[in-house]
């Protein structure tokens, strides 16, 4: 499917080359912090909402149109954030050619329109937490190894298709549990830091 397929890779690191440099708040992001980033990096960056009345921005990278919709929102911040593109294609896809990119590439996912049209979403989640019990819920923010491994997957399929990676930089670091040791979290780290500075 080469070019038709379009993932947008976010990485959650704590070393150089940010985009975002201070800590992400509790509560999660506003549309306003993420615009910001953006347009940081050259790309527009419209704000406006959707259906439910929560905040929705429209970017674009190389003339390629996505959407950023968030989720979760209290108070103009949001928990998740979901990266979407839609394409509209000469000739759609097949279920079986969708099931193998979703099987492929597991941490997007492909769905299709009553034309057979691709639709590719990417869900991120981006909520530290407020109280004790929330911090507890969401790991206090802090990557464990198969999170690292996730951003390693995510940038190779990015840089394989061309697509830029988003880097919000949140300062929380990685878990340092005997159950993330026992799983390579230093060898996730290393791995993940090679990935993105090979880009």
């Amino acid at each position: 499917m080469g070019r038709v397929i379009f993932t947008v890779a976010c990485a959650v690191f704590s070393f150089a080359g940010v985009a975002y440099a201070s800590p992400l708040p509790n509560g999660g992001v506003t549309a306003d912090e993420i615009a910001a980033v953006l347009k940081t990096k050259g790309l527009v960056a419209e704000i406006g909402k959707d259906s439910d009345g929560d905040p929705v921005i429209t970017t674009s990278v190389d003339e390629v149109n996505f959407w950023i919709y968030f989720y979760g929102c209290k108070a103009g911040r949001c928990t998740s954030i979901q990266f979407s593109k839609g394409y509209d294609l000469d000739k759609g896809l097949s279920f079986e050619q969708a099931n193998e990119w979703n099987y492929e590439f597991r941490f997007g996912k492909m769905s299709l329109d009553n034309e057979k049209d691709p639709y590719v979403k990417m869900d991120l989640n981006v909520e530290k937490g407020a109280t004790t019990e929330s911090r507890i819920k969401h790991n206090f923010g802090m990557a464990r190894p198969e999170g690292y491994r996730k951003a390693v997957r995510l940038m190779e399929m990015a840089d394989r298709f061309g697509i830029p990676v988003l880097s919000i930089v949140d300062s929380a670091g990685a878990y340092p549990g005997i159950g993330a040791e026992e799983r390579g979290q230093a060898e996730a780290i290393a791995r993940s830091t090679d990935a993105c500075l090979s880009l």
